[in-house]
C-alpha cells in the first residue's frame, strides 16, 4: 500500500463527555485511502458506532456519536477548500445525517493537528470543549445556558480574553433540542441540516472552541 504523504495528521480525537475523558487515536493509511476525510470519515465512524448498538440508537441519547471532520484540503491555500463536516444520527430523520460549514472553523480545526473529532456521552452540565496547543479540556460553562449563538460566542471570547479563538455554538434551538437545530460559527456560518445542533444540545455540549496552534 502506498504511504500517504501530506494532507493528514493521522490522528483522531475521541471524547467521552460522560466520563470527562479524551484520547488521541492513530488513523491508518488504509482508513484514509478508503474514506478520504470529512463526511467520509464521519460516515464510517458513525456506522461502526451504530453497528455496535445493534442498529438501534436514540439520536438524542448518550450512545449517539457525533463526528466533526474537515476534508483533506481544508487548511490549504486552495479556493473553496474550507468546509468542515458534522456527522451523526439525525434527530430530524432518525437515520444518518451530515451537514457542512464553510468559513474558517474547519481551517482552524485542522491546525490543531487532528483529522477528526468523535464525541459520545453526555456532560453533567452545559460545557464546552477547548482544544489549545494539543491540550484538550472539557469546561463547565453554565453561564452559556439560555444564550443565543452570537451571545455565546461573544461571551466566550471575552471570558478567554482572546478574539482569535474559533467557536462553534448551538444557541437556544440546540440547547432545547429542536430537531432541525444548526451549529453556528464565525458569527454567521452554519451547519444547517439534519439537526446536529440538537445532538450537541442533548449532550449538554454547548460549544466547541479552538485556539489555533499550527502543528507545522
Amino acid at each position: 500500500m502506498k504511504k500517504i504523504r501530506g494532507g493528514y495528521f493521522h490522528k483522531l480525537l475521541r471524547i467521552d463527555l460522560s466520563t470527562q475523558t479524551w484520547n488521541a487515536e492513530a488513523i491508518s493509511d488504509d482508513f484514509i485511502l478508503q474514506y478520504i476525510g470529512g463526511r467520509g470519515f464521519g460516515a464510517k465512524l458513525v456506522w461502526d458506532n451504530l453497528k455496535g448498538h445493534n442498529f438501534k440508537i436514540d439520536p438524542l441519547g448518550e450512545e449517539n456519536l457525533l463526528v466533526v471532520a474537515p476534508g483533506p484540503f481544508t487548511g490549504l491555500y486552495l479556493p473553496s477548500s474550507g468546509k468542515c463536516s458534522f456527522i451523526s444520527i439525525s434527530p430530524a430523520t432518525g437515520i444518518y445525517g451530515d451537514s457542512s460549514m464553510g468559513g474558517t472553523f474547519g481551517v482552524e480545526f485542522r491546525q490543531t493537528g487532528y483529522d477528526a473529532l468523535a464525541v459520545k456521552g453526555k456532560a453533567d452540565e452545559v460545557s464546552f470543549v477547548f482544544i489549545d496547543d494539543g491540550d484538550v479540556s472539557i469546561v463547565p460553562a453554565p453561564e452559556l445556558a439560555g444564550k443565543s449563538c452570537l451571545e455565546a460566542e461573544g461571551l466566550i471570547k471575552e471570558k478567554l480574553g482572546d478574539y482569535s479563538v474559533h467557536v462553534a455554538v448551538i444557541g437556544l434551538a440546540g440547547e432545547n433540542q429542536v430537531s432541525f437545530a444548526c451549529v453556528n460559527a464565525d458569527w454567521s456560518r452554519n451547519a444547517g441540516r439534519t439537526g446536529i445542533g440538537a445532538v450537541m444540545g442533548a449532550k449538554k455540549w454547548q460549544t466547541f472552541i479552538l485556539l489555533r496552534e499550527a502543528p507545522w
